[in-house]
């Protein structure tokens, strides 16, 4: 004699779960591929040849306009305060030397809080992923971005 719901047994779930996890485990492989694939069609050579604004003088030797979209004046490294340079990480990335690129407590971090407040709050970016971004022009802000940023990261990085 049957009972309803009988097929629901000890065995017919573990295998469902096992399946769903086989599933979920191809799924994350074929993102990972994708994504790594993408990443390796940038050129890491690239990396740090940003844009600065084009200025434009007059005879004078004045600056008469400026450019182009972006407003930076590149440095040497040197000239950059130990000072700023510590502020700079403790505000954009203080994790930075406890990562390879992607820093999952600050994903992590950013995603909770994103998520309880229902908007984009936090972007959990490392310095390496700005660099990235700003290296390379790697489309519009969405979680696509954000994903090839990370194995951008991961390359500058590693």
């Amino acid at each position: 004699m049957s009972v309803p719901g009988a097929f629901l047994t000890i065995g017919f779930v573990s295998r469902f779960l096992f399946a769903l996890i086989v599933e979920g485990i191809i799924a994350v492989g074929l993102v990972v591929a994708v994504y790594l694939g993408w990443s390796l069609s940038f050129d890491l050579r690239q990396v740090g040849h940003i844009p600065e604004r084009c200025w434009i003088y007059d005879v004078d030797g004045n600056v008469y306009s400026r450019l182009y979209g972006e407003n930076r004046i590149l440095v040497n490294v040197n000239q950059i305060s130990p000072l700023f340079k510590k502020a700079l990480l403790a505000r954009e990335d203080s994790r930075f030397y406890e990562h390879h690129g992607v820093d999952l407590v600050g994903v992590s971090r950013a995603f909770t809080s994103n998520l309880s407040h229902f908007t984009l709050l936090q972007g959990g970016s490392t310095i390496t992923q700005q660099l990235a971004r700003n290296s390379f022009d790697l489309g519009k802000r969405d979680l696509s971005r954000k994903i090839l940023e990370a194995f951008m990261a991961l390359r500058i990085e590693l």
